[in-house]
C-alpha cells in the first residue's frame, strides 16, 4: 500500500478564486445567465417537449456511459417519454430505473445548517445503484486503486477525506461574498466537488452517475440552476482524454483553477449550441405559422403540395435537387405519388417566383433568415 502521503500533498482543499481569470468570471456570468433564459425560451410545446427530452438523454448517456454502462439514446429518450418503470426490460434498464428515482426523489438535507456531508453523499449512492452496485446499500470502495496518486486515495481514509471535502465545499471559504453571486458560487462548489471527488474515489461502482445527483443537490437551491448538471455531463463526456488530462494536471500542480476553467469553457459552448438548436426550432415554428397565413385561403391539391414542399424543404441540411424533393418525407411522396415530373417542377417554379424558394447550383433551399425583419 502506498504512504498516506502521496495524496495528501496535492489535495489542499484550498482555493484562491481572486486568481480566476477575468475572462472565466465573465464566462460564467454567461452560463448562468443562459441557464436562466431557458427557462423563458419560447417553443411550441411539441418540439419543446422533445427537445428538452433529448437533452436529459445526452446528459443520462454521458454519465452512464463514464461509468462504462452503454445504453442507446433512443432507449433513454423512450424511457424518459414512457416513465422509469419501462426501464427495466433493456441492458442496464434497473440501473437507469434507480438513477431516475433518486433524481426525482433526492434524500432531504440533514436538519443542521450543513446541507452536505459524506452521509448524505452515501445516501444518493445507495439510491443511485442499480443491481450491479448493491441498490438500497451503501459501500465505500473496498480497495486501492492501482494508478496515479490522483485516481483514489487509499481506501482506508475514504471517510477523513469526504468529511473533508464536505467540510470545504460548506465553509466560508466557498460561499459567495454577495447573495447577487450566489448562483455562480454554487456552479464553482459543484466543479469543485466534481473534482476532488474524482480524486478521492469513495465508490468502486456508480461513481459518475452519484456525482451528477450529487451536482443537483448543490444546484437546487438557486432557481433555475439544477440544468448546470446537464450541460457539465455532456461536456465532460464530449471532452473525452482531456477530462482526465485536465484533472491529473490539477493534480500535479495543486491547482484546481484551470479545471474551472476548462470545465466552465465547455459548459458555456455546450449552452451556446443548445441556444442556436433552439433558436434554430424557433425559426422553424414562425416559419410554419407564417405558411398557415400564406396558405389560409386555399386547401386544393397544389396549395397541399407546395406548403408541404416548404416545410420539408425548410427542415433540410442543405440544398435539395429538384429530383428528390418528391421524397423529401412520407408526407411530400404521398402528395406527388400518380402526377407527373411537370406537376412538382410547376409548383417549384411558383414558389421560387413568389420568392419563398431560392434556385441554385446545388438545388433548392430556403433561407429562414428571411424571418428576421432586423437583419434586412
Amino acid at each position: 500500500m502506498r504512504p498516506y502521503v502521496d495524496p495528501i500533498t496535492w489535495m489542499p482543499f484550498h482555493v484562491d478564486l481572486s486568481k480566476l481569470p477575468n475572462t472565466c468570471w465573465l464566462d460564467l456570468g454567461e452560463f448562468v445567465a443562459g441557464i436562466r433564459a431557458l427557462d423563458h425560451a419560447a417553443l411550441g410545446l411539441v418540439d419543446g417537449r422533445a427537445f428538452v427530452r433529448a437533452l436529459n438523454a445526452q446528459a443520462l448517456l454521458a454519465r452512464f456511459a463514464m461509468d462504462g454502462l452503454v445504453i442507446p439514446i433512443t432507449v433513454i429518450e423512450q424511457t424518459l417519454a414512457e416513465g422509469a418503470k419501462r426501464a427495466g426490460t433493456v441492458p442496464f434498464g434497473k440501473e437507469l430505473e434507480a438513477f431516475l428515482s433518486a433524481s426525482d426523489h433526492l434524500p432531504d438535507t440533514p436538519a443542521s445548517n450543513t446541507t452536505l456531508d459524506a452521509r448524505y453523499l452515501a445516501d444518493l449512492h445507495a439510491m443511485v445503484g442499480g443491481p450491479g452496485d448493491g441498490a438500497g446499500t451503501m459501500r465505500w470502495r473496498s480497495t486501492t486503486m492501482e494508478g496515479k496518486p490522483w485516481e483514489g486515495v487509499p481506501h482506508e481514509v475514504i471517510t477523513p477525506f469526504v468529511e473533508d471535502l464536505m467540510d470545504w465545499l460548506n465553509s466560508a471559504d466557498l460561499a459567495a461574498p454577495d447573495p447577487e453571486l450566489d448562483a455562480p458560487y454554487r456552479v464553482i462548489r459543484c466543479l469543485l466537488a466534481e473534482l476532488y471527488l474524482a480524486w478521492i474515489r469513495p465508490f468502486s461502482m456508480g461513481h459518475h452517475r452519484v456525482l451528477a445527483i450529487f451536482d443537483e443537490a448543490i444546484l437546487r437551491g438557486s432557481p433555475n440552476l439544477t440544468r448546470t448538471g446537464l450541460f457539465l455531463s455532456i461536456a465532460l463526456y464530449r471532452s473525452g482524454p482531456q477530462y482526465a488530462e485536465e484533472r491529473g494536471s490539477a493534480a500535479r500542480s495543486s491547482d484546481p483553477l484551470p479545471f474551472l476553467t476548462f470545465c466552465i469553457r465547455g459548459m458555456l459552448d455546450e449552452l451556446r449550441s443548445v441556444q442556436r438548436r433552439i433558436g434554430h426550432l424557433q425559426q422553424h415554428g414562425l416559419w410554419r405559422a407564417q405558411l398557415l397565413d400564406l396558405f389560409q385561403e386555399g386547401n386544393d391539391a397544389p396549395t397541399r403540395r407546395q406548403r408541404q414542399i416548404l416545410l420539408d424543404l425548410a427542415g433540410a441540411s442543405g440544398p435539395v435537387p429538384l429530383n428528390r424533393v418528391g421524397s423529401l418525407s412520407p408526407s411530400l411522396a404521398a402528395l406527388y405519388a400518380g402526377v407527373s415530373e411537370k406537376t412538382l417542377r410547376r409548383d417549384m417554379d411558383a414558389l421560387v417566383q413568389a420568392g419563398l424558394v431560392q434556385r441554385g447550383p446545388n438545388g433548392l433551399r430556403i433561407d429562414l433568415n428571411t424571418l428576421l425583419v432586423f437583419s434586412r
